[in-house]
């Protein structure tokens, strides 16, 4: 991952794959709302009462994931600068894993960052450009 300041355009430029991981997910997502909706609408109707509670959970669990990509996260690979709100920094497990908060609510992951060094590089780089790091 490559996380780089662009001054002539005044854009943050991010290099990962985030974008098509993030298509993967919806697809396999939008995937597993219509099987959720042909089992319990009675297309296979020789599955039990139990398969059809395990497809209308796998389908709510699909669309709150599909909700959560599509409004509450980005995958954008310029970020003009003026959009970042902060660089946040959480500990899931005890790793460190650095996100931007954007000024229209939505959440870009910087979860390819693994090293303590990239960690570190990217904190001093938008503390550089007098993004809050909180």
């Amino acid at each position: 991952m490559k996380v780089y300041y662009d001054e002539a355009s005044r854009l943050v430029k991010i290099k990962d794959s985030l974008k098509s991981s993030y298509m993967v997910i919806k697809f396999l997502m939008i995937v597993n709302i219509f099987n959720g909706i042909a089992f319990t609408m009675g297309i296979n109707r020789e599955t039990s009462d139990s398969f059809k509670y395990i497809w209308i959970f796998l389908g709510t669990v699909s669309v709150v994931v599909l909700f959560i990509l599509i409004f509450k996260k980005t995958s954008a690979n310029s970020i003009a600068l003026h959009d970042i709100e902060a660089l946040r920094q959480k500990s899931i497990l005890g790793q460190k894993r650095l996100s931007l908060k954007l000024k229209n609510g939505k959440i870009r992951d910087l979860s390819s960052l693994k090293k303590e060094e990239e960690i570190t590089e990217t904190k001093d780089l938008f503390s550089g450009l007098n993004v809050k790091v909180v």
